[in-house]
């Protein structure tokens, strides 16, 4: 992550800066809007996709395609720049699979510092270096020469495709696994489309409150970052329990989030 320079490992007072241009040039309300012909565009690309090849008989891998919808919406809105084949531009659109794949994976650095060589034993640090390479190497990359501007495209990158196509896969893992559910989310649907005749994503989805219920039933029990990891920068009483400085805590989103209490 460039040395944690980036908004989602870098300190907090060192991350304010970089938050507020993500915000204000790339989540703003207005930003976000001005990319609404783009994500129809690739809404409906997608629909044609599944529509071919289910009509061929031929199995749907829902997480594959809902990957290529995502990193095509993402680049699109931050390069201006379509993937000429599917499968992406010299492998680049499968590294934020390997990204996240290395990132979520157990270290003993972060739960054991003094055990951390045994991640140069399990491969883990390899497998890091590897993906780090391939990022730098490719040619997009490598038109960005200031570390901080290449952190936070890498961030919105990341935190844009693998997180949201997993989201959509476990959603509609959830709606098969709940037939009655997911005929109740279709007819919604196909109700609010069908009375416009055309798709318009962002004035139907909001009047599409049981999708929405839906959507964020799917976060709740498959948050895309199930463990959080974060260090104190500063000494801080938490219900009785010092935390000095530098402190590592795993926040465990996935158990918080199914406490029946």
């Amino acid at each position: 992550m460039y040395g944690c320079v980036d908004i989602g490992f870098a300190p907090y007072n060192e991350s304010i800066q970089l938050r507020e241009i993500c915000v204000m040039e790339l989540l703003s309300v207005r930003r976000v809007k001005t990319f609404k012909t783009v994500r129809e565009e690739e809404v409906v690309c997608l629909i044609e996709r599944i529509s071919r090849s289910s009509s061929k008989g031929a199995s749907v891998n829902l997480f594959a395609m809902s990957h290529i919808l995502t990193v095509h919406i993402i680049f699109r809105c931050a390069f201006d720049w379509k993937f000429s084949n599917i499968d992406g531009q010299n492998g680049f659109a499968d590294l934020p699979e390997e990204l996240m794949s290395g990132l979520l994976s157990f270290s003993f650095a972060d739960s054991i510092p003094i055990l951390g060589w045994l991640d140069i034993v399990t491969g883990l640090i390899t497998r890091l270096k590897k993906t780090a390479r391939k990022l730098e190497d490719n040619k997009i990359s490598k038109k960005l020469t200031r570390d901080k501007i290449k952190a936070l495209i890498l961030d919105m990158f990341v935190s844009g495709t693998e997180t949201s196509s997993r989201v959509i896969e476990w959603a509609m893992s959830e709606l098969i696994r709940n037939p009655k559910i997911m005929k109740k989310a279709q007819e919604e649907v196909r109700r609010i489309v069908r009375e416009k005749g055309k798709l318009k994503l962002d004035e139907d989805i909001q009047e599409m409150d049981y999708l929405k219920c839906v959507v964020k039933e799917a976060f709740r029990l498959h948050p895309p970052t199930p463990i959080l990891r974060r260090e104190s920068s500063q000494s801080v009483n938490i219900k009785g329990y010092l935390l000095p400085p530098k402190t590592k805590v795993m926040i465990n989103a996935w158990t918080i989030q199914r406490d029946q209490d």
